[in-house]
């Protein structure tokens, strides 16, 4: 029997929110969960062995692989067992869970659901001035460029059908996937909604990992995620019209 729905959350170094964040999202959502563990260091392994359930699933890198790897590796999974339906969802405790079961129902009518932190308006919040800087400007370069509206392109919290998944491929090991999903989105002009969500930064002092910390680094490998996405959408159509 086909399996219809489970959340994909990729942890790493998340020991100080795990509980609380596993306790919030069994609240609101009682089918399938997997945890990505990304090598972490601290205690958040030892702690989702004890909170986990017949539900819940655990997968585990020895050492860390990115943020994009954990996200593909729960990707793979959830295709390997035939789940129809996937939202993904940090574990920081930056998304409220019970939003969740919204994303589920919205993937009935459609093949994306992304969430947002600005569809209502400009969000500051206690938001990192670089990350909103950054956001807003890729926004607005996937709007110009590909005429694709999205207006929170790094959010986490988004959910799939399994036939986009089933018909993408991701190279992005690191924060870029996210920016990626949404250039096969547009490679593959595939239906989508965006929802308001509510963000807090629980820690705004985290920083970025792979030498991604610094606001210009980040944004040149960003901009090198869709030129490359870019490039080959331009040479699929070249190939198309010959």
């Amino acid at each position: 029997m086909m399996k219809e729905n489970i959340v994909i959350c990729p942890v790493y170094n998340e020991g100080k929110t795990i509980y609380n964040f596993y306790q919030n999202l069994r609240e609101y959502f009682s089918d399938d969960i997997v945890f990505i563990d990304d090598g972490s260091t601290d205690n958040s392994q030892k702690i989702l062995h004890t909170v986990r359930d017949n539900n819940t699933f655990i997968l585990s890198y020895t050492t860390r692989q990115g943020y994009g790897a954990a996200l593909n590796l729960g990707f793979t999974f959830a295709l390997d067992h035939g789940y129809k339906r996937m939202v993904t969802i940090d574990a920081d405790l930056q998304h409220d869970p019970k939003q969740v079961p919204e994303f589920i129902n919205e993937l009935m009518n459609t093949t994306v659901v992304l969430g947002s932190r600005y569809l209502k308006g400009s969000f500051y919040g206690n938001i990192p001035r670089d990350r909103f800087i950054i956001n807003r400007y890729i926004s607005r370069l996937l709007k110009n460029v590909f005429s694709f509206n999205c207006s929170d392109p790094f959010c986490g919290l988004r959910g799939y059908n399994k036939s986009f998944l089933e018909m993408t491929h991701f190279n992005e090991k690191s924060y870029g996937l996210g920016l990626e999903i949404l250039m096969e989105m547009i490679r593959n002009d595939t239906p989508f909604k965006e929802i308001y969500i509510e963000a807090v930064y629980v820690n705004p002092e985290k920083t970025f990992l792979d030498g991604l910390d610094d606001s210009k680094i980040r944004l040149l490998y960003y901009l090198n995620v869709i030129s490359q996405k870019k490039r080959m959408i331009e040479y699929e159509k070249k190939v198309f019209i010959c």
